[in-house]
């Protein structure tokens, strides 16, 4: 054990003393652990004192038990325990403000200053910026001001902080130097040498492609070591389907791939209606963060969600809660709910329903849909959508004609407008029902409660559940209003979710309809 471990935390209790008498290591540890929040899922523990003093050394150096952080945190030993059980794949959840990359520093110090010729190597799925900014906070500052009172040729380590090749090299007399080794976050870094441990941090930040590309290089470089293991940690993030973290978390939860798990997180059953308030919110929050009362106030996190749920509540769910944004994409829409509520098996519509069109702003797809409601649900039916908009004029005709019906749709957006055109032109001349921005913000946030509140049914329509997925908001500088939008950028712009806008332009038209005498649709 090194010199660093034998000294003690601060004396406070309830957070016990390494003192050199192992007390702090053998019935203290135990209990502190598990006396805060508890995970949503833990993996086997180990509780091998070796290890324990490992982390301890490592957290020690880091400068902690001292002003910066007087005491380890529950979740802290939760990690270190779960980290030491040696599973080959770990995922590591946890909220901002947490610890998260704290505790994955302390484990990897302490290993590189116990063990000889042990290698592990750290990355951010986000930049190599911000990860060379954590180096220098968290790690070269801490251990220059623990060694300020030696010269620098009696420190037992190295520091190469060389842009894009930072490094801790620790020296072990009579034996192989250890190193932690930090690099940008590309497949390709990972290739040069082999590795005992690989962090991969941020995690809920990788694209499916960049999920790939690291994956692969981290495996590479375990094939000639076989206790080696590679932990992806991070907080939730926008997608699920090829992110990094999340497939290491499943395996976690399921127990698979020799994948262990620490989760701190809200339940996955919670959605945005249960937390669309600070004082629903709160309760949720407090049995999920574990870093409240000790990392960050109550207080602070009230201001968080403020400030979050002003632009987006998912915003504040996925950095405090937890929880992933959706199974795919980007949406602001809970795509569990929506899951939840789609039926295969096509109903056909009351004669009393009403149907609507949307066209792409970029007039490269359209669709036309029918909404209805049957003891208060919203009904969803997608009549046609496909490429191109010559089509649309004629099919609402059709339709308009066979079954006695106004044609709804958005009378500000030029491209619907020229369809609308083409259809007061026609002899005779449909009914249209033209709403303007006020009612199309009114009709996307109706639609959007119903979904959130679980009071749909759909038909598990390609077009419908893509729109869906891809949906976010949209709205104006000088109003609070807003509709279902694209998001911003190049790579957003070409998303079709006219499905979705036309059921929402025509649940809004039934809504504000009169029943009439029922008349059979043929879809």
């Amino acid at each position: 054990m090194t010199e660093a471990s034998k000294e003690s935390f601060e004396e406070s209790q309830p957070y016990p003393r390494h003192d050199g008498s192992k007390v702090f290591l053998t019935d203290a540890w135990e209990s502190w652990r598990d006396s805060g929040i508890p995970p949503l899922n833990a993996s086997q523990y180990a509780t091998d004192i070796a290890l324990r003093e490992e982390f301890v050394a490592g957290a020690l150096l880091l400068g902690l038990g001292k002003r910066r952080m007087p005491r380890l945190e529950p979740q802290m030993l939760v990690l270190a325990d779960a980290a030491n059980a040696c599973p080959r794949f770990m995922g590591v959840l946890l909220p901002r403000r947490s610890s998260k990359t704290t505790s994955l520093f302390a484990l990897a110090m302490g290993r590189i200053s116990e063990r000889p010729g042990y290698l592990v190597s750290y990355t951010m799925a986000t930049t190599a910026l911000k990860a060379r900014t954590r180096f220098k906070q968290d790690i070269k500052g801490p251990l220059e001001e623990r060694y300020r009172h030696l010269d620098k040729k009696d420190w037992p380590f190295k520091i190469n902080n060389a842009g894009g090749s930072e490094s801790i090299t620790w020296f072990h007399e009579g034996d192989s130097d250890s190193v932690l080794q930090f690099l940008a976050p590309k497949g390709e870094g990972f290739r040069s040498d082999a590795w005992d441990l690989i962090i991969i941090d941020e995690g809920g930040e990788a694209s499916p492609e960049m999920s790939g590309d690291l994956i692969e290089g981290a495996l590479a470089t375990m094939d000639t070591r076989p206790d080696a293991t590679l932990i992806v940690a991070g907080t939730a993030g926008k997608i699920r389907d090829g992110n990094l973290l999340w497939s290491t978390l499943e395996d976690g939860r399921e127990g698979k791939n020799k994948t262990g798990i620490v989760e701190y997180a809200a339940p996955p059953t919670v959605k945005r209606s249960d937390v669309d308030t600070w004082e629903k919110a709160k309760p949720i929050l407090l049995a999920a963060h574990p870093g409240i009362g000790t990392l960050t106030t109550l207080d602070i996190m009230e201001s968080n969600y403020e400030k979050l749920s002003a632009i987006d509540v998912g915003k504040f769910m996925m950095e405090y809660l937890s929880l992933f944004a959706v199974l795919g994409g980007s949406s602001f829409i809970d795509m569990a709910s929506w899951a939840e509520h789609g039926n295969s098996v096509v109903v056909k519509p009351p004669a009393h329903h009403r149907f609507a069109y949307a066209v792409h702003p970029l007039q490269t797809s359209a669709s036309i849909v029918a909404a209805w409601r049957v003891d208060g649900k919203a009904h969803g039916l997608v009549i046609e959508s496909k490429a191109g908009v010559a089509w649309v004029d004629q099919r609402c005709l059709e339709i308009a004609r066979r079954h006695k019906l106004p044609i709804a749709h958005d009378m500000q957006e030029s491209v619907n407008t020229a369809v609308s055109t083409k259809l007061n032109r026609a002899r005779p001349r449909p009914k249209l029902e033209g709403q303007n921005w006020n009612q199309i913000s009114t009709a996307a946030a109706t639609l959007f409660g119903d979904i959130e509140a679980g009071n749909i049914a759909h038909y598990d329509q390609p077009n419908l559940n893509d729109a869906v997925r891809l949906a976010q908001k949209r709205g104006t500088r000088d109003s609070k209003r807003w509709a279902f939008g694209r998001g911003l950028g190049e790579a957003n712009e070409t998303n079709d979710i006219t499905a979705l806008e036309a059921w929402s332009i025509a649940l809004k038209a039934y809504d504000d309809a009169k029943p009439r005498v029922p008349i059979e649709l043929i879809v």
